[in-house]
């Protein structure tokens, strides 16, 4: 599915850099003499500011997707100055016209007709705004996390989460804490009713990217929501958990970490992973053979990644029983790794954590049973 919609991005953009990429109504000359200045006066901000705005607005008001190609074009290249002494100077200019002109048109996308058209500009600002990858121009985006259309959303969450805005928001000299708060609150919004995977998997990297305990959270946040829709037999588009899985296991091998939530996150959703799969290969109508191809990627890939490290014992036997097509085997296997009724699993044992409290208020040693798939969802 992730390929499936990347693909329909992909050749959006390419029709748009096709069709008559020659028309160009922006004038150029003067912000080209800009860029070339070392340093720049109060002439030249202005200089700056009209081009900016002068381009947004064309992009606005075309009705030729060859004409917002080019416009969209037109910006990102001359989004920074042609000489580094004048560098900083430039790019606070542009990127405060930017935020400015960029968030006006926004708004008055709403007042486009048809409702396509509106769209179809709505996601070329978008698309300019991610590309531009300014910490100014996410604050804006992170404002717009609750865009209806899915196109447009999906490159609203890529614009605050992609891995440029993850390292500027890292960096001790670029970071932004209020901005880093707002988006990590937008995007844990979002967790809780996205149904599109390849946002999902946006947010997933974002937390993955991001340092410190905001990404961490985040994450935790992202393996609880996974490990309630298994629970609740809502859970789709596996292969996510791929991701998830390694990013915890990844965690849990740092320095610095606080290993036992971040442990019991990781064996609770392998876990319901795992069983989930076992219940399928004792019910053939189950899963469909799709989820059933994803699950048996998830686990292996896991094991391989992941399960080594966190024993210090290499294995492969969740793969061999996977390849046989033996329930009972894996079923042994998943109790010793994660713990059954009659012994504590190599994981607990190898980490020190537990999976929460059981109603008497003791250490619960072993993972949550994955109730029956109900008759109706």
């Amino acid at each position: 599915m992730i390929n499936t919609f990347k693909g329909v991005i992909r050749a959006f953009l390419i029709l748009l850099l096709l069709i008559g990429s020659s028309v160009l109504a922006v004038d150029t000359t003067q912000i080209d003499e800009v860029r070339r200045k070392e340093v720049l006066d109060s002439a030249d901000f202005e200089v700056i500011d009209a081009f900016v705005n002068e381009a947004i607005q064309q992009l606005l008001e075309t009705r030729d997707l060859s004409s917002i190609s080019v416009a969209r074009g037109t910006i990102l290249s001359r989004s920074s100055s042609g000489t580094i002494s004048a560098r900083d100077q430039y790019a606070q200019q542009f990127f405060s016209s930017a935020a400015r002109y960029l968030k006006e048109a926004f708004r008055k996308t709403k007042e486009l007709t048809p409702p396509q058209h509106a769209e179809n500009i709505r996601l070329n600002l978008m698309i300019l705004l991610d590309n531009l990858e300014d910490l100014r121009l996410a604050k804006l985006a992170a404002e717009m996390l609750n865009e209806e259309n899915t196109a447009v959303r999906y490159w609203t969450v890529h614009a605050v989460s992609n891995p440029v805005i993850a390292g500027k928001l890292n960096s001790a000299d670029t970071s932004d804490p209020e901005l880093l708060k707002a988006i990590v609150q937008g995007l844990r919004d979002r967790l809780a009713k996205e149904n599109c995977p390849e946002i999902l998997s946006l947010i997933i990297d974002f937390a993955g990217n991001l340092k410190g305990p905001e990404g961490r959270g985040l994450l935790l946040e992202v393996a609880d929501i996974r490990i309630q829709k298994y629970a609740s037999w809502t859970v789709d588009f596996e292969l996510l958990d791929n991701k998830v899985l390694v990013l915890l296991g990844e965690a849990i091998i740092s320095q610095g970490v606080n290993k036992a939530d971040v442990s019991q996150r990781f064996a609770q959703l392998y876990s319901f992973a795992m069983q989930r799969y076992i219940m399928s290969m004792n019910d053939p109508n189950l899963l469909d053979s799709t989820q059933k191809e994803q699950l048996a990627s998830v686990l292996v890939d896991v094991e391989q990644k992941c399960i080594g490290k966190l024993t210090e014992i290499s294995q492969s036997a969740i793969k061999s029983a996977i390849e046989k097509d033996k329930s009972s085997t894996l079923l042994a296997e998943h109790n010793s790794l994660f713990g059954g009724e009659e012994n504590i699993g190599r994981l607990v044992r190898s980490l020190d954590f537990d999976y929460g409290q059981n109603p008497d208020g003791s250490r619960r040693l072993i993972p949550r049973v994955l109730p029956p798939r109900p008759e109706k969802l």
